[in-house]
């Protein structure tokens, strides 16, 4: 979970809103009734709201896009350059290192 919402930048993939590990769910790009599989490419972060407008379809049965193209997982460098944006990104000395 974790690990999904630093990818997700805190964001949910659906409509751009930012959030936190409490205002954000966990969302099966394709439901897990429809033979979605529990992987990087398969869960996206989502505010309460799109997690409940997607229900049980996929983002094109509910008329939604994933922000940002398909999900993906994350290589070493992508994970730490993420995370390390998560929490220095607000301090101004750190951006050359953590941008990319």
């Amino acid at each position: 979970r974790k690990n999904i919402l630093i990818r997700d930048k805190h964001c949910c993939r659906y409509c751009g809103k930012e959030g936190t590990s409490n205002t954000l769910t966990l969302d099966h790009v394709i439901p897990r009734s429809k033979g979605g599989k529990f992987s990087w490419q398969n869960i996206v972060a989502s505010c309460l709201e799109c997690n409940a407008k997607k229900g049980d379809r996929t983002p094109e049965g509910a008329v939604m896009k994933i922000i940002g193209g398909d999900p993906d997982r994350l290589d070493m460098f992508a994970y730490i350059r993420c995370l390390l944006s998560t929490r220095l990104g607000a301090v101004p000395e750190w951006e050359v290192f953590v941008s990319s």
